[in-house]
């Protein structure tokens, strides 16, 4: 943990984001994946780092509207299986013109507090039991799967403890009045 904070600790936000992004990606697989923050003052998200989406830069997400101002606003999990036809997207024409079929949300959070949101959406529909799905370290989430309903968060601490130190990382960079804004 001393050497991720050596070399994190001359990092701006930007590269910050861009670590959680890249290691999320790699684990998950996933094309599209989307860093999310909350902007409590504004009551919206605002794209930190995205990969893979069409979503504008500049673009902002009221809490408590679409998946993930659900999940910012609930600091709970969110997954679809169908996100083209889910009543919760407020993208499913988007969605099907890049062919996404899948939505999982996963609350950013220091204690309970939500700082944001880290979306994966894939392109491969059926059965997700094989992907390996990030969990958060505070919010441990159930597979996709119907079939595996036990919690990731054994299986699955190697792969995501990149992830995780990133996540502590940009919570410790946020006490410390690191945020560009």
């Amino acid at each position: 943990m001393a050497a991720a904070r050596s070399v994190t600790s001359g990092l701006d936000l930007r590269s910050i984001l861009d670590q959680i992004l890249a290691e999320a990606a790699r684990i998950s697989g996933a094309p599209h994946v989307k860093v999310l923050l909350l902007d409590r003052a504004a009551g919206v998200l605002r794209v930190g780092a995205l990969q893979g989406s069409a979503m504008p830069p500049d673009f902002s997400l009221p809490v408590g509207v679409g998946s993930s101002g659900l999940v910012a606003k609930t600091g709970q999990p969110v997954f679809m299986a169908d996100a083209q036809n889910d009543p919760r997207s407020i993208f499913a024409g988007g969605d099907r013109e890049l062919g996404i079929v899948t939505y999982l949300g996963l609350p950013i959070k220091r204690g309970d507090e939500v700082l944001g949101v880290l979306t994966f959406n894939t392109t491969v529909p059926g059965n997700t039991a094989s992907r390996r799905w990030p969990t958060s370290p505070r919010s441990p989430i159930r597979p996709p799967s119907p079939s595996r309903r036990r919690s990731f968060s054994s299986s699955c601490n190697s792969p995501t403890a990149g992830l995780q130190k990133a996540q502590a990382e940009l919570i410790r960079a946020e006490s410390c009045g690191r945020w560009a804004r």
